[in-house]
């Protein structure tokens, strides 16, 4: 059951639902996955989120989200989902069929076609190359399915697997998955 406090809106398009949960604690978060992926005819989620990991850059993200007060305790999810792979493991565990995500340098390297990333190379929005490389690689996308027939199986690929069949181009090698068989 979703905690009373939580305000939740779902866009629900038959198939597809968004929804923002890193400002929750982390438990409330899992609840929310959880329903999403038990109570949708054909649940899909995909997330852009912060991964704060646990080095330097990640230390000063979590100094200056608290200032903001972004982060307001400790049972936050944005403080126990750190990891790319703490996010894939965390909606697979909330009972999505298959889970794949990268960090946004690779989706810039992988996503993106050869002109949309010449464009944006020449947007100087930041005076050091690595710089921008540290904020693309402390953010993710991850896209997350269920399927119970052989139809939707075939749309859940379409988003969440890696390879050709992949819609938004997410390569085997340069992200991670996760997917019950």
């Amino acid at each position: 059951m979703i905690h009373d406090s939580i305000i939740l809106i779902i866009i629900s398009l038959r198939y597809y639902c968004f929804v923002i949960i890193i400002i929750y604690t982390e438990q409330e978060s899992r609840d929310i996955l959880s329903s999403i992926s038990s109570e949708m005819k054909q649940p899909f989620i995909a997330l852009f989120d912060p991964i704060i990991q646990h080095d330097t850059f990640g230390k000063v993200m979590t100094q200056n989200l608290t200032k903001a007060k972004i982060i307001t305790n400790p049972t936050m999810s944005l403080l126990n989902t750190r990891t790319l792979q703490n996010q894939i493991d965390k909606l697979y565990n909330s009972g999505f069929d298959i889970v794949t995500g990268c960090d946004f340098l690779t989706c810039f390297d992988t996503i993106l076609s050869s002109d949309d990333r010449r464009r944006a190379n020449m947007i100087e929005m930041l005076d050091e190359i690595e710089e921008w490389v540290l904020i693309m690689r402390h953010y993710c996308f991850v896209v997350a399915g269920s399927c119970n027939t052989q139809q939707k199986q075939k749309l859940t690929k379409r988003y969440c697997s890696m390879g050709e069949e992949n819609i938004f181009g997410l390569k085997s090698g340069r992200c991670i998955t996760s997917f019950r068989e």
